[in-house]
């Protein structure tokens, strides 16, 4: 039986219901936004800290309006989801999310790898060492299993 009203049903609260509850409780959106790495452990020089501020303070407002963008795009899935909207707009949505996502996840990735170059190698083989040990607790707190 084909449903033609434009009403909601009963299906599409639900559907729209778990789409959203899955979204929340992947593990993609529990590591959506890591907590930011502390440099303070490097000892980095006067100039190595105004050199990462700099970098920091370039991005920063380019990571605002990537997130902002993030939040409208899942909010246009969602409402999709919610209505009755045909597989291939939906996948089309989909996938514009997952571009964004991953100009987000790119525009950080080039961040770190910016302050990278400003270390030396010394400080680089101690924030490998640090970030191992933050990978160790999270994969602790969330009871998985280690690489």
């Amino acid at each position: 039986m084909q449903h033609t009203t434009t009403e909601p049903t009963l299906m599409t609260y639900i559907t729209a219901a778990a789409l959203g509850l899955m979204l929340a409780s992947s593990p993609l959106a529990a590591r959506a936004e890591p907590e930011p790495l502390r440099l303070e452990a490097l000892n980095l020089s006067v100039s190595q800290r105004q050199q990462i501020r700099d970098i920091r303070q370039t991005r920063r407002e380019t990571t605002l309006d990537n997130r902002e963008a993030l939040r409208q795009e899942r909010e246009a899935l969602r409402e999709l989801m919610a209505s009755d909207r045909d597989r291939a707009e939906l996948l089309s949505q989909f996938e514009q999310l997952q571009s964004l996502r991953l100009d987000h996840e790119r525009a950080i990735f080039e961040t770190m790898l910016d302050i990278r170059e400003i270390l030396t190698p010394a400080q680089r083989q101690q924030l490998a060492d640090i970030t191992a040990e933050r990978r160790a607790e999270r994969r602790s707190e969330l009871g998985t299993a280690p690489d």
